[in-house]
Order: C-alpha cells, then sequence, then structure tokens
C-alpha cells in the first residue's frame, strides 16, 4: 500500500475510492474488447487468417460504443450520485479506461479495414 493510499485511508476517502473503482463497467469492457480486437488484429497477421479482420471490426466498433457508454455513465454518476461531492477530481469513474477503449477501437477498425 503506497504512502499516498494509506495517507488517504487514515481520512476515510480511500474507501470512498475504492468502490468508485468498479462502478463504471462499460469502460472496463470497452478497454478489453479493444485490447482483444488488437490481438485479432496481430494474430490475423501473423497467421494470414483473413475472417479474423472483420471480427477485429466488430470488436472496435463495439468497444467505440462502449467506451462512449462509459464516458455517458460517468457523467450520470458525477450529476447524480456523486453531485455534492467536493473533490469529484479524486473519483476513479472509468474516463481513462473510456478513452482507452475508444482509441483501441478506432485503431483496430481503421486497421481491420486496411488489412481486410
Amino acid at each position: 500500500m503506497s504512502l499516498q493510499r494509506l495517507f488517504r485511508f487514515s481520512l476515510g476517502l480511500y474507501t470512498l475510492d475504492v468502490t468508485t473503482k468498479s462502478e463504471n463497467n462499460f469502460a472496463g469492457i470497452s478497454f478489453g474488447l479493444g485490447a482483444f480486437s488488437l490481438l485479432l488484429i496481430i494474430i490475423g497477421l501473423l497467421t494470414n487468417i483473413p475472417f479474423l479482420f472483420p471480427a477485429a471490426m466488430a470488436g472496435g466498433l463495439f468497444s467505440i460504443g462502449l467506451g462512449m457508454g462509459g464516458i455517458r455513465k460517468r457523467t450520470q454518476l458525477l450529476t447524480s450520485k456523486y453531485r455534492d461531492f467536493a473533490e469529484k477530481e479524486l473519483l476513479r469513474l472509468g474516463q481513462k479506461r473510456s478513452w482507452l477503449g475508444i482509441v483501441l477501437g478506432a485503431v483496430s477498425l481503421c486497421l481491420g479495414l486496411y488489412f481486410y
């Protein structure tokens, strides 16, 4: 446990930080699906299996959609459940994972279109 987390735990802020990590499931699924789509592209390039590219494109589209859903869910949580929370920037509600899922999905979609 790092000193920052230990300090936040002593103030009672760490428990809130841990519970908000898993509230945005769209973000985690988007990131995982984007990474899996890129893995399909790499496997398709190494093994010359052409049907993996449309599968990677479909995974990229779903990853982009789930990433946008994750951003929408984060906005909804900040305006409803955590509306009165003073330090909203400390909450980890999946913003980075959502954006990374969107970027990975877009890259896998473009690469899948290019190599297909």
